[in-house]
C-alpha cells in the first residue's frame, strides 16, 4: 500500500513539474494549430487498448491525474507532442508497438499527438530537449 502511495505521489510530482517548467504565453491562451483535449487523450486509451507500462498505478488513478493537468501543463504537452509527431514520427511509432498493443500506421497517423501524450505521461519517452 505504501509503495502505491509513493508511486501516485511521484506521478503527481512529475505532472506538476511539467506545469512548473511549461511555457507561459499569457497573451496566447490557446494554440489553435492541431491542439487536442485531455478528453481525447483519455478516449485514445480506450481506442488503442493502452495499458500503463512504466507506472504501477491503476488506470483510474492515471486518468484522474491526466484530467487534473493544469493549463500550462496541457499547453506544454501539446507543444511537446506536436514536436515529437513531426520530428520523431516513425521512431515513436516503433516505440509504441514495442511497449503497447500493436496499432496500424494509419491509426498512429490519425491519433499521433494523443498516443505520444500517453507515452510521455507513462514515462516511456522523454520530453524533447
Amino acid at each position: 500500500m505504501c509503495k502505491k502511495i509513493r508511486k501516485v505521489i511521484l506521478l503527481i510530482l512529475i505532472i506538476t513539474s511539467i506545469n512548473v517548467f511549461s511555457q507561459n504565453n499569457i497573451g496566447d491562451r490557446y494554440y489553435e494549430d492541431g491542439e487536442y483535449t485531455l478528453v481525447s487523450v483519455i478516449a485514445t486509451i480506450e481506442k488503442s487498448g493502452f495499458e500503463l507500462q512504466n507506472r504501477d498505478i491503476s488506470m483510474e488513478v492515471f486518468k484522474r491525474a491526466v484530467i487534473k493537468l493544469g493549463e500550462g501543463s496541457i499547453r506544454q504537452l501539446n507543444i511537446n507532442t506536436r514536436f515529437l509527431c513531426t520530428n520523431k514520427h516513425e521512431e515513436n511509432f516503433e516505440i509504441w508497438n514495442m511497449f503497447y498493443k500493436k496499432i496500424s500506421k494509419e491509426f498512429y497517423r490519425e491519433n499521433c499527438e494523443q498516443l505520444i501524450a500517453l507515452m510521455l505521461l507513462d514515462g516511456i519517452i522523454d520530453d524533447p530537449k
